[in-house]
């Protein structure tokens, strides 16, 4: 039991920042005990901070029992789970140690039970209610998204698993290539210590390393201004067909310079003698028009006027 409290007291000031020792711990009264497993269940996440001192003793009863629902505990074996529940609620020593003793030696369990019990609550709705349509049909939904993020968070701790898996196996291959090298390293300077100008050996050995590097840079700049040149080249195949309408043996510059000579001199002759003749035609045409709507129009009158000279 010694061990068990040493135990308690060491995870309590870790987790919590407490600061108590064997004498403290063990001077704590009910209240206090039970307001110390609280608040580790609060650190949990399993529920919400109370007040065992201010809040009612029945709301505290019933919050604290579902905490402890929330991170799945079980009575010990053998126990009555109603003597459990009450020796509990009453702060008995005995039984918070022992509470305690199961959060701090299953941490990270707790956290996530703690974590999965806030998604994955049924609400409690009154049967009536349940039985309307569209509750249930809500019901369903809630339940199918249960379902789902209980095989997200499964595939996700599995996923963790094998990535801290795979980082610990690079560690190990890194350690080992680590220690290759450090060997050839001491290889080296066993066969360096007889060389008079090893200093000068490493200068020459580092300019070559740079020359190397750059030659690599130069061929790799070489195969990029190749693509580039094969690209600019296929689009000036492209724009000569365009420009001639065909889609195969581009003609020479020579050819394209003669053909946009003819252009410009068709859209000079354009310019300077068809559109103006156009132009004087639409505006003689234009002339007769505007003279004809000034004329006066003959009226009713007229009209008569002139059957009647026509019968005499």
């Amino acid at each position: 039991m010694t061990e068990q409290i040493k135990f308690i007291v060491k995870e309590i000031n870790q987790t919590l920042g407490r600061n108590y020792d064997l004498i403290k711990f063990d001077g704590l009264d009910e209240k206090q005990l039970l307001q110390l497993l609280v608040d580790l269940l609060v650190y949990f996440k399993a529920g919400e901070k109370l007040d065992i001192c201010e809040d009612d003793t029945e709301v505290v009863s019933v919050s604290l029992l579902e905490m402890l629902g929330n991170v799945k505990l079980r009575p010990p074996t053998g126990a009555d789970p109603t003597t459990f529940r009450t020796q509990l609620l009453a702060g008995d020593a005995r039984t918070i140690h022992h509470v305690l003793h199961w959060l701090l030696s299953n941490k990270e369990q707790v956290k996530d039970t703690a974590y999965l019990a806030r998604y994955l609550k049924i609400p409690e709705i009154p049967a009536d209610v349940v039985r309307n349509n569209t509750i249930q049909d809500l019901l369903d939904v809630y339940n199918n998204l249960i379902g789902e993020f209980k095989d997200v968070h499964k595939r996700t701790r599995l996923l963790r698993k094998e990535s801290a898996t795979e980082i610990i196996n690079d560690i190990k291959e890194m350690a080992v290539e680590r220690d290759i090298v450090i060997k050839r390293l001491e290889n080296v300077q066993v066969h360096l210590a007889d060389v008079n100008n090893k200093e000068e050996l490493l200068h020459e050995s580092k300019l070559l390393r740079l020359q190397q590097e750059r030659a690599k840079e130069l061929a790799s700049q070489f195969d990029r201004q190749q693509t580039q040149l094969k690209t600019a080249s296929d689009q000036l195949k492209r724009y000569l067909n365009v420009i001639h309408g065909q889609s195969a043996n581009p003609k020479t510059a020579s050819d394209v310079i003669k053909h946009l000579q003819e252009e410009m001199q068709f859209n000079t002759y354009l310019v300077k003698e068809k559109m103006p003749q156009e132009s004087n035609n639409l505006q003689k045409e234009l002339n007769i028009m505007q003279t004809v709507a000034m004329e006066q129009h003959p009226t009713r009158s007229d009209l008569n006027k002139v059957q009647e000279k026509v019968i005499f």
